[in-house]
């Protein structure tokens, strides 16, 4: 036996401590969707120094809430890019819907691939921030992001739309159940009336069903001027004799705002409890 083998015997035995594990290398992570872009920042600092790319729409106004919050030295790329690739990320977040071809090119290149499921609503929110804050070795935050998420639906929880039935309509399409929009209407206290026909997820539906339904509040974007978008709503033929019309109850709202999958959801109710107070009884 060498030298160096008796002296690795004699320390063994004489119970010499063993030298400590080196410490997991952080991740170098890669955020492809808007949500897993805002939930990374809002996990801190130590979790944004892991961050070598965001998403190409981060700063897109028309559908990212946090425009011009990532600094301008973060990458901007798409899942499918040669650039996110030769950015050596170790984790990928990337959405249900993204492309398979580009998250088979992540895979293949050693990436851990992240699919981020899930967009229907207030529990999966939560779930989502859960599984990004593990990921990113953050859990205690996670939870305490959830919390707080908890804490704010508290505060904006409402019965203000009790007894009133409400419909968002985007481009000739209704959010039945199992979406944000539900739980954002639940949460005003508002009844949302493609859930109660059994419809569930983004269903498209014509001008004359809507007009049929009646409803006593209505949703729609708005890209720039809200308040003109509402007034050329109401004047749509059939629209006008809706009790939403009548009782000054349309209601505008930014598609950045309106289609968020964030924490901003609840501005959203924040935003239908403001107004129906606001309007005609």
């Amino acid at each position: 036996m060498t030298r160096a083998g008796l002296l690795l015997l004699a320390c063994l035995a004489a119970g010499c401590p063993r030298p400590a594990a080196e410490p997991p290398a952080a991740a170098r992570i890669a955020s492809v969707t808007i949500d897993s872009d805002a939930t990374l920042w809002a996990l801190g600092e130590d979790v944004r120094g892991q961050v070598v790319a965001v998403s190409a729409l981060v700063d897109d106004a028309r559908y990212s809430p946090i425009v011009d919050t990532w600094p301008a030295s973060i990458p901007r790329v798409s899942g499918s890019s040669e650039t996110l690739i030769a950015l050596r990320p170790t984790v990928a977040f990337v959405a249900e819907w993204s492309d398979p071809n580009g998250r088979a090119l992540l895979e293949r290149s050693d990436i851990d691939v992240v699919v981020l499921s899930g967009f229907g609503g207030f529990d999966d929110y939560r779930a989502r921030v859960r599984t990004i804050a593990e990921r990113a070795g953050a859990p205690e935050r996670g939870r305490a992001l959830v919390a707080e998420f908890d804490e704010a639906l508290d505060q904006v929880t409402s019965s203000a739309g009790a007894g009133l039935s409400v419909v968002s309509y985007a481009s000739g399409n209704v959010a039945a159940a199992d979406t944000t929009f539900a739980d954002e209407a639940a949460a005003a206290g508002l009844t949302n009336l493609p859930s109660t026909k059994g419809m569930k997820g983004h269903v498209q539906v014509g001008i004359e069903q809507l007009v049929a339904w009646a409803p006593d509040v209505l949703v729609v974007p708005c890209e720039d001027d809200c308040a003109k978008t509402e007034r050329d709503f109401a004047t749509k033929p059939g629209i006008a004799a809706t009790p939403a019309a009548q009782h000054d109850r349309i209601i505008a709202i930014e598609p950045a705002l309106l289609f968020a999958t964030g924490p901003r959801m609840l501005d959203v109710t924040a935003a239908l409890v403001r107004r129906l107070r606001e309007a005609d009884p």
